[in-house]
């Protein structure tokens, strides 16, 4: 008899132990946003890569189901692209669509040119699995060309002196 009581008690706890450890559907769809200091991280990760054009390491932080877009943007549509810096602006974020907007400044060039140009854009990053992802650079706000070098005045305007009036005394 006590053996079947243990039985009895050793299937309950089993079933008890398993059942409590399984997330429930609605737990693995309503998870929380993802700190922002993630995103920031993320984000200067990604552009940093993207600046020294190592795409297979910046393909680890794009929507996995955009990767292979991502990889044939960039390394098919921009060889010819170079970056020389970025800097990142602003970081808005929504809560309820669980995704970021994340203003981007980039210095850059297109070969042959070397004209360089100040390039305003948003990226769209999303929350996805508890980590965030890019998903999609959005419209450019400005373009204006960068001067490479500053000119200079050939002719600086000059402060005369006041003119004083002497008197010459002979002897």
């Amino acid at each position: 008899m006590s053996i079947l009581k243990e039985a009895l008690f050793f299937s309950i706890f089993i079933i008890i132990l398993f059942s409590s450890g399984c997330p429930k559907q609605k737990e693995l769809t309503d998870r929380p946003l993802p700190p922002k200091s993630q995103l920031y991280m993320r984000v200067k990760m990604f552009n940093k890569f993207i600046r020294w054009q190592e795409y297979r390491r910046a393909k680890s932080l794009v929507l996995p189901d955009l990767q292979n877009q991502y990889m044939l943007k960039w390394v098919r549509e921009r060889p010819n692209l170079r970056i020389t810096a970025y800097s990142i602006q602003d970081v808005s974020l929504n809560k309820k669509k669980k995704n970021a907007l994340i203003l981007i400044v980039q210095k850059r060039y297109q070969l042959p040119s070397v004209i360089v140009r100040r390039i305003v854009f948003y990226q769209q990053w999303k929350a996805h699995k508890g980590l965030w992802f890019y998903e999609k650079d959005l419209k450019e706000l400005a373009k204006n060309k960068i001067k490479t070098t500053p000119k200079i005045k050939t002719t600086p305007k000059i402060k005369t002196t006041p003119k004083i009036k002497t008197k010459t005394i002979t002897k």
